[in-house]
């Protein structure tokens, strides 16, 4: 899983123009290339697109985050695929999108419990088997996502459009 700070770092680097040093002729033409469609495609400012039939979130966010954004949106009938640094939603109208981000900020019910109701497949752990289901999508949770986070997130984006 990727950690929030590696993916602020990914599009701090993708703004900033200085070479880095220590990479190849290769690698510094793809991170060259990247920053040119970085700035093309406005990532700068645009987070959220209509890319065909998909709507695009660019969280910037790690993968925990990401994927309790995920399990949120599905609270909201939308299903959501974490991408990395961003979320794709098949289907559906970039504002429709904005719409579910919207309440998901305003969103106080945030028991795994819950969230995961319409959730399958939570057995990772070696024990996970033996847990009854409620305490099954609480240990889900609280290792692999990060509910609070993706709301802050919501909310704070909610409140930059």
């Amino acid at each position: 899983m990727v950690h929030d700070v590696v993916r602020q770092e990914m599009r701090t680097v993708l703004a900033e123009s200085t070479q880095v040093p220590f990479l190849d002729q290769s690698a510094a033409a793809l991170l060259a290339e990247a920053r040119d469609y970085y700035r093309r495609a406005n990532l700068h400012t645009y987070q959220v697109f209509q890319w065909g039939h998909e709507a695009v979130l660019v969280t910037w966010r790690g993968d925990a985050v990401n994927d309790g954004l995920v399990m949120l949106l599905a609270t909201m009938g939308l299903r959501a695929n974490n991408e990395g640094v961003a979320l794709t939603v098949p289907g559906v109208a970039a504002d429709r999108l904005l719409d579910a981000v919207a309440k998901i900020g305003g969103m106080t019910d945030l028991d795994p419990v819950h969230v995961l109701a319409a959730a399958k497949n939570f057995l990772r752990e070696k024990w996970d088997w033996a847990m009854p289901e409620e305490l099954l999508r609480k240990s889900f949770a609280s290792l692999n996502l990060e509910l609070y986070e993706a709301r802050c997130f919501a909310e704070s984006f909610s409140h930059m459009k």
